[in-house]
């Protein structure tokens, strides 16, 4: 589990903009090792929010990522340590902060400020969950 990668997601909010969001990726460093444009079903995306189940946010941010086409992309970062790089160019969850802490994350550019589920991009917090969604959606696992 030594491979260095992350999982970035463009989200349905974001899609129609996808071009000039990958050219801003790229240009921050990242190669795109695989890529998939797809609307993915509510268990697709249950299995991959399976932690927040039975939270206030779980249905609403499942039937949004439901709603449309979404990129999903295994990214390389340039110098390494591409989780971390890759959450720090996607800036804060809450998207609130998202243009006070980090004005020029993908976040702050292109996402939502009004709801939190639409702060357009999604990327795996550890190397676990980067595998597991690789699988997820490049093997097309369902459970």
């Amino acid at each position: 589990m030594d491979e260095d990668f992350t999982i970035g997601i463009i989200k349905p909010n974001c899609f129609d903009k996808k071009e000039e969001i990958i050219k801003d990726i790229e240009s921050r460093g990242f190669s795109i090792e695989n890529k998939i444009e797809e609307t993915f079903d509510k268990l697709d995306w249950e299995t991959l929010y399976f932690e927040h189940k039975g939270k206030s946010h779980f249905d609403p941010l499942i039937e949004f990522m439901a709603s449309g086409k979404c990129v999903v992309m295994k990214l390389k970062y340039k110098n390494g340590d591409t989780i971390k790089r890759w959450r720090e160019e996607i800036g804060p969850t809450n998207a609130a902060k998202e243009k006070e802490l980090s004005p020029n994350c993908l976040r702050a550019i292109y996402g939502d400020p009004e709801i939190l589920r639409k702060n357009g991009f999604h990327g795996s917090d550890s190397k676990i969950s980067a595998h597991y969604e690789n699988i997820l959606f490049f093997n097309h696992l369902k459970l």
